[in-house]
């Protein structure tokens, strides 16, 4: 996988290819069918829940290489580039690669047992090692070293024995060790129009006729459009419904992928798809053990779907032919999970809301899923702006569909949990089925919650006001310094423009005080003065530097740390029950503020000096409860 992709702004999920250049290009070469079937496409979409498999013959230096693993991650899959092994080296090694304990069936009760609809095998990834039998090369498992073994065939075989769908990765835009015009080079002797016509094309047609019906062809890295027009031709020969990843290039594909690991923070509409590691790495690295566990992947799953994307969900085997422990494990329990909750993800739809303080909400026609990520300490959670008659609600666990107590309030439903049978409370994701008549009508206005903060982001303003938003790709460093897979930060820049600021309208059940959190990043070197004003009061804050770069990157154009992000409190301040009211944040004071080039940044060029990423507002008092002592201390809001 690219590493060091720029991503695309949150706003809007761009394709990400990286466009490969030289050689000759092929004429005629527009694809007679440039996309699926809108059908084809929607049911990929109804697929939600995918597998990834990054195997890759280079585990067989497990890691290590000369002494280099000392010095930094060498990575899995990118251990040829990462250690600087030469070309002829790493494929003598790949010979004596002899993984004894591969079982394609094994694999197959396995990916089968996660509640996966379709697994996405890598065929070729960037070292151009076949992981199938192909008479355009014999630099394939098959005819190369001692395994003697058409991986993807077996596979394809015990998946579709089991009933699931099966797809390929392949990286059509560089091969690092047999063809130079696969990538940009001086002096390369093969050209990237050889390249094409000898492999690529050549492997292409044979991943999509030998081995039964294909469902998706996940490009990497991209290629000039007409190379890229081609690949989609060549694929969809065979199968025509076949779905395209928008990393094949040239503006084509089906589906955008945005950047490795990119979830987007608001609700999407066209196809799109989060391609995510288990730990930190794609293929197996012996020294990452930081797995996420069933409860990560459970409620990434549930984001995910909230916002309309499918997750494609990477598992790396190791040098033995092993789908490691915790791997495993974990697949096992969230298909557990799914055999219970699978309704709230298959074929299900994103929501007119956006997070809520609880959770996330799916829906099909007639039944919205609240999935509860956070229990409430409340006798109930409030669900706000639902306009449609609720029928029925209970928990999707639940076979007897025991129902739970729906009470109308101000602006929204309360749905009463205490009396539910606690068999069915799930503290990594509790889906609450609340069934309702007619056209969903929902206004999806925020309302303050009592229980949770409520939190607003710049993705999700009413009012922009000059302040755009953006994502950024933020490194982990690992302990010896590798740099690790990146997560993402979201926020908003460009406070230090003329009359910026951000604005969000909102709705108050109930008289109450709130906290205001801040979370932000100074990138100055003086304290930023700003207000933060709700429902007619004004908060004046002081918002000290919190320059913090990732560690070993450029002081002038430094990388953006986690670390840099800072939360800022604030309030109390009194909010009156009442009806689109407004919450404004403004920086007052950047005269002196030196903007930041940001590498990795949102767009190219673009710099900051002050970032928000949210404010959230934190209930000082639950609700009370009435008539069981002496109230006349309480403080009221006049």
């Amino acid at each position: 996988m690219k590493r060091l992709a720029v991503i695309a702004l949150i706003l809007s999920i761009i394709p990400s290819p990286l466009p490969c250049h030289g050689g000759n290009q092929p004429q005629n070469t527009q694809p007679s069918i440039p996309h699926a079937s809108p059908d084809a496409i929607q049911q990929w979409r109804d697929y939600g829940f995918e597998i990834f498999v990054h195997w890759s013959a280079g585990t067989v230096f497990q890691g290590r290489y000369d002494g280099m693993e000392l010095h930094k991650d060498l990575w899995g899959e990118w251990i040829m580039k990462r250690a600087g092994i030469n070309p002829a080296i790493y494929k003598e090694a790949l010979k004596t690669w002899d993984p004894k304990d591969f079982n394609a069936d094994e694999w197959a009760d396995t990916l089968k047992a996660s509640g996966a609809k379709i697994v996405i095998y890598i065929s070729k990834h960037h070292d151009g090692f076949a992981h199938f039998k192909s008479s355009a090369s014999k630099y394939n498992t098959y005819d190369w070293g001692k395994f003697h073994t058409d991986v993807f065939g077996k596979l394809c075989e015990a998946l579709k024995k089991r009933g699931m769908k099966t797809g390929f990765y392949y990286s059509h835009g560089t091969d690092w060790v047999n063809n130079p015009g696969g990538k940009k080079r001086k002096g390369a002797k093969k050209s990237m129009d050889n390249y094409f016509q000898n492999i690529v094309y050549p492997h292409l047609k044979e991943l999509t006729t030998k081995y039964g019906r294909q469902d998706v062809a996940w490009f990497d890295l991209g290629a000039p459009k007409t190379f890229a027009a081609e690949c989609v031709k060549t694929v969809r020969t065979a199968n025509p419904d076949i779905i395209i990843s928008s990393r094949v290039g040239g503006g084509l594909g089906d589906f955008n992928t945005g950047g490795d690991c990119y979830v987007p923070p608001t609700p999407q509409n066209t196809p799109w798809e989060t391609c995510m590691t288990f730990n930190y790495h794609w293929a197996w690295y012996p020294e990452d053990r930081k797995c996420k566990t069933p409860r990560d992947i459970i409620q990434m799953l549930a984001r995910i779907r909230s916002r309309g994307g499918n997750l494609l969900l990477n598992i790396g085997p190791d040098v033995r032919g092993k789908i490691p422990f915790q791997e495993k494990n974990c697949l096992y329990k969230v298909g557990a999970w799914l055999k219970l909750n699978g309704a709230s993800i298959y074929a299900a739809k994103s929501t007119p809301y956006a997070d809520l303080p609880w959770g996330v909400c799916t829906m099909k026609p007639g039944k919205l899923f609240l999935h509860l990520l956070r229990l409430p300490t409340l006798d109930y959670v409030f669900v706000p702006g639902i306009k449609s008659k609720i029928t029925k609600a209970y928990i999707l666990a639940d076979p007897k569909r025991t129902p739970l107590k729906v009470e109308k309030c101000e602006f929204g439903d309360k749905v009463y949990l205490y009396n539910a049978n606690t068999k069915f409370i799930d503290y990594r994701d509790t889906v609450v089925v609340l069934e309702y008549q007619d056209a969903l009508n929902v206004d999806n206005t925020p309302v303050l919650d009592n229980d949770f903060d409520t939190t607003f982001i710049p993705a999700t303003v009413r009012n922009s006001g000059g302040v755009h938003a953006a994502g950024t790709r933020i490194n982990n460093v690992y302990d010896h310094g590798g740099v690790q897979e990146p997560t993402h930060i979201f926020y908003g820049y460009g406070y230090g423009n003329k009359g910026a600021k951000s604005s969000w309208v909102f709705h108050c059940a109930k008289d109450n005080y709130f906290y205001i959190n801040i979370r932000y990043a100074n990138l100055t070197s003086q304290t930023i003065k700003a207000t933060v004003e709700i429902g007619g009061q004004k908060q004046e804050l002081a918002l000290p530097p919190t320059i913090c770069p990732q560690e070993g990157s450029n002081p002038k154009k430094p990388s953006l740390s986690q670390d840099a992000f800072r939360l800022k409190l604030a309030g109390p301040v009194a909010i009156k029950k009442g009806a689109n009211q407004l919450i404004t944040f403004q920086v007052e004071d950047s005269s002196k503020s030196t903007d930041m080039d940001m590498k990795r940044g949102a767009r190219k060029g673009f710099k900051a000096s002050f970032m928000l990423q949210a404010i959230a507002l934190k209930p000082a008092y639950p609700p009370p409860y009435v008539g069981y002592g002496d109230d006349s201390h309480m403080t009221k809001i006049k």
